[in-house]
């Protein structure tokens, strides 16, 4: 997935997106085993501390609202649908108010915003949640290939954007994904592979 990304931002931003997203999960799992914390803490530390880029701060604003979440948990059992609706949530209007992006900019929150609005309107005892949140967070994030970019590096190019999803939104996308594989495995099945889900969109459509 790396160099998928890295493509997209060549294509949207200034190409280093892949290399952040990879490398800072890669030192947030070593800093997990070293610690032995959890691992969306270590995330938010070494994204808040390590990565740069536009989306690297920005990703640490996540992972630290659902690190507080998840550490809340006993005997490291997954938080109830409401937890993490709730937590997605404090996580998006964070990412709001430090980069300013709202709805329809061509962002990551394009696919938080649907993501979040899916677990809010979950049950507290479903068991496809995080796996609809994921559909929806890939929909938001697919779609942002019609959007022009009014934040971040892809506001400078115009319209070479057209037909490219936001690299931000799809990691976000594949962040939901990854969640779903974890804490609902047999419903995860019936998402998208992440190879579609980093492909810009044919000419045409």
């Amino acid at each position: 997935m790396r160099d998928d990304l890295t493509h997209l931002d060549q294509l949207s931003g200034d190409g280093d997106f892949g290399a952040n997203l990879s490398g800072g999960l890669l030192r947030a799992r070593m800093r997990a085993q070293q610690t032995g914390g959890d691992g969306f803490t270590a995330a938010a530390e070494v994204f808040l501390d390590q990565v740069g880029g536009t989306s690297g701060p920005l990703f640490g604003l996540l992972f630290q609202h659902l690190g507080a979440v998840t550490t809340a948990c006993p005997d490291g059992r997954r938080p109830a649908v409401p937890a993490l609706a709730k937590a997605l949530a404090q996580g998006t209007a964070a990412i709001r108010r430090v980069g300013g992006a709202g709805p329809g900019d061509r962002t990551l929150v394009d696919a938080l915003l649907p993501a979040v609005a899916v677990l809010r309107g979950a049950g507290p005892d479903s068991e496809t949640a995080v796996t609809d949140a994921a559909l929806a967070a890939i929909s938001g994030a697919r779609r942002t290939d019609r959007m022009l970019g009014a934040r971040g590096r892809s506001s400078y190019v115009g319209d070479k954007v057209l037909g490219v999803p936001d690299p931000g939104a799809i990691g976000v996308a594949l962040l939901l994904v990854a969640l779903s594989d974890i804490w609902e495995p047999q419903t995860a099945a019936r998402l998208p592979a992440p190879g579609y889900i980093v492909q810009p969109s044919p000419a045409g459509t």
